[in-house]
């Protein structure tokens, strides 16, 4: 078999929640109930941050840019990316995926035309 290389990117890091980074989900939805409201909105308030974190739409570009960077310098048709949830959920979610939350290991196929990338499955 093959070894494929790896290679770590590190604008592939999960999102930056800031404040709320390491809170349980209860105490981040009491203390923050406006944010927890938007957060799993599809492509509604992008803007919405956890204090002192990075906002959806900050998330979803910093991994378009990551990928274009790959897909600039990669000669391969097919390239796997792993990835944490949120930081994957905000780059789909202008692509058409229900923004909900992501189940561990989920797989999707995104397709790169040079330009554009087009969520297929």
């Amino acid at each position: 078999m093959k070894q494929m290389p790896i290679t770590k990117v590190e604008s592939l890091r999960e999102a930056c929640l800031g404040e709320a980074e390491g809170t349980p989900q209860k105490e981040v939805i009491a203390k923050y109930p406006e944010v927890w409201k938007w957060w799993y909105s599809p492509n509604e308030h992008m803007e919405v941050r956890y204090p002192g974190g990075e906002s959806k739409q900050e998330i979803g570009d910093r991994i378009k840019e990551a990928l274009l960077n790959i897909a600039a310098v990669e000669a391969a048709d097919t390239i796997g990316i792993s990835t944490h949830s949120a930081a994957i959920r905000c780059f789909l979610m202008p692509l058409g995926r229900e923004d909900k939350p992501m189940k561990n290991c989920e797989v999707y196929v995104v397709k790169f035309d040079g330009k554009d990338f087009k969520l297929l499955k």
